[in-house]
């Protein structure tokens, strides 16, 4: 069967990243695609940008679309936080460690001070809902998640409805793992996945055996207790089908808790791929997918699967 037959999949998967339910697939890839084309230029790759084309085929771009599966869950979500520890804790550590990444890490002063001062606050409150209202808050009053900074209305809430519900929920987490698994074929040779999609991808190429690049963007993999620990294989390392892993994180994007993963990535026993990041300036988006794809960085790493061996 020819690599460009319908079923045949893509040579790009692209896996999106949390507060997209007001997206399609096939508007997220129309988004990506010109954004991963820039990258390809800026990497020298001219050539290569101008046969990407949406769709199945080698140098073909498709979207792993799995926004869709919280919608059943964020309904009773409201509710179902007054009595299910794991999605109450699952938030509280979320907003506990963004505001910590804030306090440290943000180049804007108002930001490491606001968030400095609702965790001094939050620690001193007794109620686990106190602390969360305090914290939460904290967090949308924080410049990185106003609109116009973070492509979304309500991203805090998104971001905390959804990552909880990945990070405790069993049953979504395995239904977002079926979205990219199904998209990865034999034809793919890259996958470039943003935010959660980069968690979600991580855990699907750990049971992959076909040499996989992977690029991901905005990554919260190293986050302690919400996503690292709980990873399925551990410990964590680079997924053994990995032949090369590029990771991108911009300073100021607080869902990337940890610049570097290479330390907290070790190659695979008996493997010697290791995690290369790059610290990027996305400018007033820190965490736009668009903007950290048309770096040179996003380009060559999928400029090298496209066109190696």
């Amino acid at each position: 069967m020819s690599d460009d037959g319908p079923t045949a999949g893509s040579g790009v998967v692209l896996v999106h990243g949390i507060g997209e339910s007001g997206s399609t697939a096939e508007q997220l890839v129309q988004q990506w695609l010109p954004a991963l084309q820039t990258g390809l230029r800026t990497a020298g790759a001219d050539e290569l940008a101008d046969q990407l084309v949406a769709g199945p085929g080698r140098l073909g771009v498709q979207m792993a679309y799995y926004a869709d599966v919280f919608a059943p869950y964020e309904a009773a979500n409201a509710m179902a936080l007054a009595t299910d520890p794991d999605l109450t804790e699952a938030i509280g550590q979320l907003t506990q460690q963004w505001l910590e990444t804030a306090a440290t890490r943000s180049s804007d002063p108002a930001d490491r001070t606001a968030a400095q001062d609702a965790l001094a606050f939050g620690a001193t409150e007794e109620s686990l809902w106190d602390t969360l209202r305090i914290l939460s808050d904290a967090l949308n009053d924080l410049h990185f998640f106003r609109p116009g900074v973070v492509s979304a209305a309500g991203f805090v809430d998104h971001a905390l409805r959804e990552v909880a519900l990945y990070s405790a929920n069993a049953q979504v987490k395995t239904a977002v793992q079926q979205r990219i698994r199904a998209a990865v074929t034999p034809t793919t040779r890259v996958v470039v996945a943003h935010s959660l999609g980069s968690v979600a991808a991580y855990e699907v190429l750990q049971e992959i055996d076909q040499p996989i690049v992977l690029l991901t963007l905005g990554s919260p993999l190293g986050m302690s207790t919400v996503f690292y620990e709980r990873l399925t294989v551990q410990p964590p390392h680079v997924p053994a089908c990995v032949t090369a892993w590029t990771n991108l994180a911009d300073p100021d994007d607080l869902i990337a808790t940890h610049l570097d993963l290479a330390p907290y990535f070790p190659p695979a026993p008996g493997r010697t791929v290791q995690c290369i990041s790059h610290q990027i300036d996305n400018g007033a988006d820190p965490h736009d997918p668009v903007r950290y794809l048309e770096h040179r960085q996003a380009g060559a790493a999928v400029g090298a699967a496209l066109t190696g061996p």
